[in-house]
Parts: C-alpha cells; structure tokens; sequence
C-alpha cells in the first residue's frame, strides 16, 4: 500500500473536519441538475430550511450588483491591502438577508463538507460564497499562497446562520502545528471579520443545528495554503504527547 503524503498524518491528528481542497459539487451531478431546471432547489434541499431574518426590502440583485460595484472600485483605488482597505467598508454592515436572496443559486451544499464557490473576480481579488452544512468546520489555515509566498488578505462577512472562528496567535504556531485552545468568538449574520498571517491562523465552523453562508474575499486569491495540526495542552499549557494512546 502506498504510504500517504505528510498532510494526511497531520489532518489525522487534526480536529478539524476536512482539507482545504475543492468541494464544489460533482461537475457530472451538478450539469444534469442544471438541465433538468432544478440545480438551486435540490442543492438547497441538502441543508435545513430556516430564515434568521425578515426578507429584504431592496429588489432583486441590487444587493449584488452594489456590493460587486463597490469591491471592484475599492481594488482600483487600492493595491495594498490593510485591515482599513476600502473593502472593509464594502464588507462591513452589509444587507445579509438580501445578499442571501440574490445569490441563492450560487449556494452549494454537500453532506458533511463545505463548499467554496467563485462568484466574483476581480484584479487583485477573489469572492467566494461558502455554504457550512450543520457540524461542519476548516482546518487551521493560514491565508498566504504557499506555493508562490504571496501574502493574501480575507475580509469575511456572515450572511446566513452563525459560525464561530478559533484564532491561534503567532505565538501558538509551532511549525507546522498549533498549540494552546486559541481564542474562540462567535459570528453571526450581518458581522465582518478581516484577518491575515499577521493577526495568526485560525479554523472556522459551524456548530449550529442549521445551515450557515459566509462570503470570503481574498486578496489576492490563492491556490493552497498551509494547513496546521491541533495539538492538545494540558492545564499549564504544554503539549500532550498521544503517540500509542490510540482513540480517546
């Protein structure tokens, strides 16, 4: 038998639910739901129907289109990404409810995963829509490429449902782990949230009993960052040594 690539020993011993790797929907089942007419009901069925908030007063895809606007115009008048970038204020007190309605058929929904979908690019920037089936979570995660070393930025905002992010300071990165229980803060719809490499790392889920939607703007977009091992403290805060102890 072949022995596993490094990342699968360090994801074993990981809380973290799954890899940041693609979770798009089965391109094959995807296109027969899109041409049956159905592709947005039936995704959407995969996740619990509720509603957190009132429906939206403005029509249609204005939500969209203003935000899209906005994102491109504050990338044209900035390079250099700060946590005070013009699109923080895109980001921050947007209409949630009504960005959920119009990009409704960009959800995916996959059991026990989620997904990350593209649903704007930009120079220097990448939106995605990610869909949290209930229980699901990332791995610990930086945010720069590591294959080019590319510092990248992610201004986050919760559109549907509550996540909750476990951020690990510099100080609790030991290589290619994590040490120490992080700082734990919970987000719900309509909050905004920036991070980059040098706030830490940090793993965010969803541990609710329903479906949540963020959308995620990366600058620049990457194609694989690292990923991070959960290490485990005791009382004092030094490492618990599991080797041999088997499941626990």
């Amino acid at each position: 038998m072949t022995s596993p690539p490094p990342l699968c020993s360090i994801l074993n011993k990981s809380s973290s639910t799954d890899g940041l790797t693609c979770r798009r929907a089965d391109v094959t089942e995807t296109r027969a739901l899109k041409r049956s007419g159905s592709s947005g009901d039936i995704l959407r069925r995969r996740c619990p129907e509720f509603r957190l908030a009132p429906l939206p007063a403005t029509p249609p895809g204005e939500a969209w289109r203003t935000l899209s606007t906005s994102l491109i115009k504050a990338f044209e008048t900035s390079a250099e990404v700060t946590p005070d970038h013009p699109a923080a204020a895109c980001i921050k007190g947007l209409d949630a409810a009504a960005l959920t309605r119009d990009l409704f058929h960009s959800q995916c929904w996959m059991k026990g995963a989620y997904t990350r979908t593209t649903v704007l690019q930009g120079d220097g920037f990448e939106a995605m829509l990610l869909c949290w089936p209930p229980q699901t979570c990332s791995p610990v995660h930086a945010h720069s490429d590591a294959e080019s070393g590319v510092k990248s930025n992610c201004f986050m905002a919760i559109l549907e449902g509550e996540l909750y992010e476990t951020l690990y300071g510099v100080e609790e990165v030991d290589g290619d782990r994590v040490i120490g229980e992080g700082r734990k803060v919970v987000l719900r719809a309509g909050a905004s949230h920036y991070i980059n490499d040098d706030f830490g790392v940090h793993k965010v889920g969803n541990s609710s009993p329903n479906g949540a939607v963020s959308l995620h703007v990366y600058a620049p977009g990457w194609n694989a960052v690292q990923i991070f091992a959960e290490e485990p403290v005791d009382a004092s805060g030094a490492p618990i040594n599991t080797d041999g102890w088997g499941d626990f």
